[in-house]
């Protein structure tokens, strides 16, 4: 599904390589964990699998479409069909409802207004949070905030799961619920990447990657 080859990135302010020489390979449906210390590269490594920013050197192809050939709207729309992304700091729009927020990504297709009721409705049932749909994101809990984003990710599609330390901002209870639900996508075939600065979150992949200094330390199963 995924295949970085000799991927390098380089920030300007930076004297290294935040990512130096990385090659990857991703299998559709696959759940994955990163994990380094801070300044490993972990988030860069993630942010351009997302295409959330751009590779300074070297090959990024997704089913072989060669997305490090990409800019601009073709590269918009890519992220917005093929990707989904879950944050440490769930990226909500605070004035929002849990309903408002979930429907967001269905206001620019060809849905109508009971279409989109139905689906968002869906999503919020499947994450355990159709009661709060009519309340503000600001007056429900962190781990409630999370369901809400992953409710917002399932009804905008997508093959791939990118997910920066989405248990990094709740208690252990909580993350591990999160992540059970995380894990419940990727049973139904969405391929699963996560950053996580914890060991027992980081064992519960298929495959567990290291990064050190921009580079992949090891690999393990």
């Amino acid at each position: 599904m995924i295949k970085l080859r000799n991927v390098t990135k380089i920030y300007e302010h930076r004297e290294l390589p935040a990512l130096k020489d990385v090659s990857l390979d991703v299998q559709d449906g696959e759940y994955i964990s990163i994990m380094g210390q801070s300044g490993s590269g972990k988030s860069t490594l993630l942010n351009i699998i997302g295409t959330m920013d751009y590779l300074t050197s070297g090959e990024y192809y997704y089913n072989d479409i060669a997305v490090h050939e990409m800019k601009g709207d073709k590269l918009h729309e890519f992220r917005r069909k093929h990707v989904g992304f879950v944050f440490q700091n769930y990226a909500l729009m605070k004035s929002y409802t849990v309903f408002e927020n979930v429907e967001l990504p269905l206001l620019a297709g060809r849905y109508s207004g009971r279409e989109r009721k139905k689906l968002v409705n869906e999503m919020l049932e499947f994450t355990g949070i159709r009661d709060l749909a009519d309340k503000k994101v600001t007056r429900i809990s962190g781990g409630e905030q999370q369901r809400c984003a992953i409710a917002r990710l399932m009804v905008a599609g997508g093959d791939l799961i990118l997910a920066d330390e989405p248990t990094g901002a709740l208690d252990h209870e909580m993350g591990i619920a999160i992540m059970e639900l995380l894990e419940m996508l990727n049973k139904r075939g969405k391929t699963l990447i996560v950053i996580t600065h914890d060991q027992e979150i980081g064992s519960r992949a298929d495959r567990m990657i290291r990064l050190a200094d921009g580079q992949i330390l090891e690999e393990a199963k």
